[in-house]
């Protein structure tokens, strides 16, 4: 099963939003594909976070900071079989419905994704929301993190693993394999290593890559020889590093993946406004004095 689309490894959401986001949500879904399919899956990693509403509430404090200004806004393109699944899926979500219930809606919008491929826009991380990725986790409890990784246990490798073996995969490649290959490589096992540090996520990507170019252009002989050099240079630039560490640095990129989301404040709100007991902040409430904005 799958919990989110393009889940953390590809740093996307799905969808874009057009508007000042800034701005108070509207009541009811919204009206665009694009804004639709980012509330949606902003609205499941909520649900498998299982997320409480003092939760919900200093989470939304966090966003508001975190999220992108403002985006040009399209409304996305895909089948009106694909708006009804969101649609139920979004009033599923803010229903609490049984999650065998919500498993289920999620496997035939998940279906309808792969079927028809809509053209949706991608987000990617954006800085604030990896700085603030660290404060999001340490809302969450123990076995809130526990029950999201274990929903994620098949899509998580061991970088020392994946990089090792990765040095003969990529030997066999074709060119446009190779190259559609090393465009997202480093950065996977970068995040892994790293977790949400952007400057020293780029520099492991850049050695990974590198290594990887060596091990592809060796001829066979040679290849042989020198696996035990390149496998200690692999496990160098992994480092020593524990499951515990890999674990929260993937759980850092989910939570900097859901700040990044413009839908996300939208997303709490329509928790809140379904029948959470907390209340929603009030514009004039959220706003930072001049010592706290210059503390930020």
């Amino acid at each position: 099963m799958r919990w989110f689309a393009g889940w953390v490894f590809g740093v996307v959401v799905l969808g874009f939003a057009g508007r000042l986001f800034g701005e108070e949500p509207k009541s009811g879904p919204p009206a665009t594909l694009n804004e639709l399919s980012m509330e949606v899956s902003a609205l499941q990693i909520l649900h498998h976070l299982n997320v409480t509403t003092p939760q919900l509430t200093a989470l939304r404090k966090i966003a508001k900071g975190a999220v992108p200004n403002s985006q040009d806004a399209k409304p996305g393109k895909g089948s009106e079989k694909l708006r009804a699944a969101l649609l139920e899926m979004h009033k599923a979500l803010l229903d609490k419905k049984e999650v065998e219930r919500i498993d289920s809606l999620a496997d035939k919008l998940n279906g309808l994704r792969d079927e028809e491929k809509p053209d949706l826009e991608e987000v990617d991380l954006t800085e604030s929301a990896r700085r603030r990725a660290p404060e999001a986790l340490r809302l969450l409890g123990a076995p809130q993190v526990a029950g999201y990784l274990a929903g994620l246990a098949d899509e998580i490798d061991d970088p020392h693993t994946r990089l090792i073996t990765a040095l003969t995969q990529v030997r066999t490649m074709s060119a446009d394999k190779w190259k559609e290959f090393r465009a997202d490589f480093g950065d996977e096992v970068a995040r892994l290593v790293i977790g949400v540090d952007t400057e020293k996520a780029e520099k492991v990507s850049d050695e990974v890559i590198q290594l990887l170019i060596v091990a592809r252009s060796l001829p066979d002989a040679d290849f042989k020889t020198q696996l035990p050099d390149l496998e200690k240079t692999a496990r160098k630039i992994v480092g020593d590093l524990g499951p515990l560490q890999v674990l929260q640095n993937v759980m850092e990129n989910v939570l900097a993946a859901l700040l990044s989301n413009p839908r996300l404040v939208a997303a709490i709100d329509a928790r809140l406004q379904k029948g959470e007991k907390e209340s929603i902040p009030s514009p004039t409430s959220e706003r930072k004095s001049p010592e706290s904005a210059r503390k930020d």
